[in-house]
C-alpha cells in the first residue's frame, strides 16, 4: 500500500493506492485471508495519512533533506513505519480480530531476495521501529510516542537504547516497576 497526496488543482486530493497482486501473493505465501490483509494494509496506510496531517511529516522530511541529514531521515522513517505498524496492529485487534499478522525476520532466501530488491532496510524499519514504539508506548503512552516526531531518536536509541531516548526527552519519566532499562 502507499498513501499519496496528488496535486489535482489548487487543492490536494488524498489517494490510497494498493497493489492487490502483491497483497494476494503475500496472503497466499503466509496462508492468510486476502480480505483481512487488505484491511490491514488500509489501516496501516491510513495511519501514515494521519501522521502526515498531525505531525507535518512532509515539512520535517524536507528540513532533514535540506540539511542532508541522511541518518536522521532514516531514523524518522523507522519511527514512521514502527508507529504505523504498532498502531495498525492495535486497531486490527479490534477491527479484524480474526486477523493475525506479525512481521518477523525473513528466511535466508527471502532476505536475499529483499536485499536484491532493496527491501531489506524497509523490512528492518517495520520490526525495529515497532519494537521501539511499543517500548515508548508502554512507558509513557501516546504522549511519549508522539515525541519521536519532535525529537528524532538516534539509530542506537531505536535499536538498543529506547530507555535512553525516554530519559533524554523526558528525564522526569518514571519507568514501570520491574523494567530492566539496560536490556
Amino acid at each position: 500500500g502507499q498513501y499519496d497526496l496528488l496535486e489535482v488543482s489548487k487543492e490536494a486530493q488524498e489517494e490510497l493506492r494498493i497493489c492487490t497482486r502483491n497483497i494476494e501473493n503475500i496472503a497466499h505465501e503466509k496462508n492468510m485471508s486476502y480480505r483481512e490483509l487488505c484491511l490491514y494494509v488500509i489501516i496501516h496506510e491510513e495511519i501514515h495519512n494521519w501522521q502526515s496531517k498531525t505531525f507535518n511529516i512532509n515539512l520535517l522530511m524536507k528540513d532533514l533533506i535540506q540539511r542532508n541529514d541522511k541518518q536522521a531521515l532514516a531514523n524518522l522513517m523507522t519511527c514512521l513505519e514502527g508507529h504505523a505498524e504498532f498502531f495498525a496492529n492495535m486497531f486490527a485487534e479490534k477491527l479484524i480480530p480474526e486477523f493475525e499478522f506479525k512481521r518477523s525476520k525473513p528466511s535466508f532466501w527471502t532476505s536475499i531476495k529483499y536485499r536484491i530488491l532493496g527491501l531489506d532496510k524497509q523490512m528492518d524499519r517495520y520490526i525495529k521501529g515497532e519494537k521501539f514504539i511499543q517500548t515508548l508506548y508502554e512507558q509513557g503512552g501516546i504522549p511519549m510516542v508522539n515525541k519521536v516526531f519532535e525529537i528524532i531518536p538516534t539509530q542506537n536509541e531505536i535499536e538498543y537504547n529506547s530507555f535512553g531516548y525516554i530519559n533524554r526527552v523526558d528525564p522526569e519519566c518514571k519507568f514501570l516497576p520491574g523494567v530492566d532499562i539496560h536490556n
